[in-house]
């Protein structure tokens, strides 16, 4: 009898390694779905982006609304961005600091107000419905939008939410 041991054929070979690239490939590219990783970053540079806005309007601005942060969808690519606006209260405002909150479309925020301690309501930020979030000049505090008190990220699973006294202006996460 006898034993036909040639081993693999290079076609065999060459299909397994194909396979394991494709199965490698989608493994790789949705890493951050799977870890979370996009919202947890769009929340730290939001977290960031507000307590660095807060100091720019405290130091900076000239009256209240003169500089606010600005936090869109932007209509070309659909996918979240920060500005600071300078000039806010005239014609042409300027716009610094852009940031770009995820490299996918697949996060969303949303933001709650509580217009009385028993009610609350929750805005997503969406194309043409951005959230501008302005500190009083004075004070620290946020004036608008008015009694802010949290921030939602959210990508699949995964939560992240930014609470905010509105008094003070203070961030806190979770």
């Amino acid at each position: 009898m006898k034993k036909n041991n040639e081993g693999f054929s290079i076609v065999e070979l060459v299909v397994v390694i194909a396979l394991l690239s494709i199965f490698l490939g989608i493994f790789v590219s949705n890493i951050g779905v799977i870890t979370g990783y996009t919202a947890k970053e769009c929340y730290k540079k939001i977290s960031s982006a507000i307590t660095a806005n807060k100091i720019e309007t405290l130091g900076k601005a000239t009256t209240t609304g003169d500089v606010y942060l600005e936090i869109y969808v932007n209509s070309t690519d659909k996918l979240l961005y920060a500005r600071t606006v300078t000039k806010g209260n005239t014609a042409n405002p300027e716009y610094k600091n852009v940031e770009k909150l995820a490299k996918k479309n697949n996060v969303k925020i949303s933001y709650v107000v509580k217009p009385n301690p028993t009610s609350s309501v929750t805005n997503p930020v969406s194309e043409g419905h951005p959230l501008k979030i302005c500190f009083n000049r004075a004070t620290g505090a946020i004036e608008s939008p008015a009694n802010l008190s949290m921030i939602v990220v959210k990508a699949g699973t995964y939560t992240y939410k930014i609470d905010i006294v509105a008094a003070t202006g203070k961030v806190k996460g979770k």
